[in-house]
């Protein structure tokens, strides 16, 4: 197989199952929702720490809304939201990846049978424990949280000598580590799902596979992580028409276009985060695909002992293709004494069939006793 091919059928697999793609939408939806957060809290502190913004305004307007919510007795439905938001993103998050590899593996596997993401999900929170595990181990070492720290730094320490010194080639080597370790355990989630492994098992055969696929790994990983910008545009995108709207809303605070600028700065607000929600799913449920369908095809490499760099047959089907059997039927002609040799004219192909060879007389003599023909 041409592992350009693995590209293709995650994407076929994406577009084909729209119902995975909904299926992640709300942890998707909350992960934007988490990132835009963490945006403007880092925007607004470095706004009070170098002078853009008033000093104690962010909390201020963090109270003012508060008060607000709580006198229109909105305050339940915020909290409701919170907490469903936090479920999703730290505690649900490895039984809804365990379900969405349980639900690719067979659509890979088995494409004609229907894919019930109820029995999946039953199926999944027998992989919790280890997932949670997995999750647990990345999360210190996620690009963005990385990237906030340096912020962080940068803002504690005004950009001085100490942070270009100490702390910048300290992110440095967090961010090279980052990337090393997303790297080698890139497959042990479908060691942990597909195959029941231990957690320590599934880190080692990860490891071990990705070191014998070292050139073809590092092609994908740069792939997937080209196709990952696409999200960070998006929510730029999302954080920055509705904070355009807002700014020049400011022009108008005497007018009635202030109300009106504020409420579609809102309302585009929420369409387009509910927008960037599904670009992340389909992101989400393409990626798994991509690695899994990538973890079926180095695994059957290295199974065969025979090399061929450019086509790899696997034993599962293609997505949405039908399985196809090849049958080889070896055919002995048994040469009689006094029957004479064969010559490529006898030969008679019928293509994907039997090829038969005509009998004839042969001259007495040129025929061994029991081993073949004697020249």
């Amino acid at each position: 197989m041409k592992y350009v091919r693995i590209l293709a059928d995650a994407w076929d697999l994406t577009t084909a199952t729209k119902k995975l793609t909904w299926f992640v939408f709300a942890p998707s939806v909350a992960f934007i929702l988490l990132f835009i957060g963490e945006v403007v809290w880092q925007y607004s502190m470095f706004g009070e720490e170098f002078g853009w913004i008033e000093d104690g305004a962010t909390f201020q307007l963090i109270g003012d809304s508060f008060s607000v919510v709580r006198d229109s007795g909105m305050l339940w439905l915020v909290i409701s939201v919170a907490v469903i938001g936090g479920l999703l993103l730290f505690v649900l998050q490895p039984w809804i990846h365990a379900t969405l590899i349980l639900a690719i593996k067979q659509k890979f596997e088995n494409p004609q049978k229907r894919v019930s993401l109820r029995e999946k999900v039953f199926e999944g929170h027998r992989h919790f424990v280890h997932l949670l595990e997995y999750h647990a181990l990345l999360t210190p070492f996620s690009l963005m949280s990385i990237a906030f720290y340096g912020f962080s730094f940068f803002r504690y320490t005004h950009g001085g000598e100490n942070y270009y010194e100490l702390f910048l080639p300290l992110l440095i080597i967090m961010a090279v580590l980052s990337l090393f370790i997303h790297f080698f355990v890139v497959f042990m989630p479908f060691y942990l799902v597909c195959e029941e492994e231990e957690f320590f098992k599934s880190l080692t055969r990860s490891f071990g596979l990705v070191f014998l696929n070292f050139g073809k790994t590092v092609s994908l990983f740069l792939v997937m992580i080209l196709v990952s910008l696409r999200v960070v545009v998006n929510v730029l995108v999302v954080i920055g028409v509705p904070l355009g709207l807002v700014s020049l809303a400011t022009y108008f605070a005497t007018s009635n276009f202030y109300t009106v600028f504020l409420s579609l700065a809102g309302v585009l607000g929420l369409v387009l985060v509910c927008g960037a929600g599904y670009l992340t799913a389909i992101l989400e449920v393409f990626a798994t695909s991509f690695w899994y369908r990538a973890f079926q095809v180095f695994q059957a490499t290295n199974d065969d002992p025979v090399e061929n760099s450019d086509e790899t047959k696997l034993a599962v089907p293609e997505s949405g293709s039908q399985d196809s059997q090849i049958k080889v039927v070896h055919v002995v002609h048994h040469i009689q004494p006094g029957v004479p040799m064969p010559t490529a004219q006898d030969f008679t192909d019928i293509a994907g069939q039997v090829t038969e060879i005509k009998e004839e007389s042969l001259p007495s003599g040129e025929i061994n006793d029991e081993d073949g023909i004697k020249n």
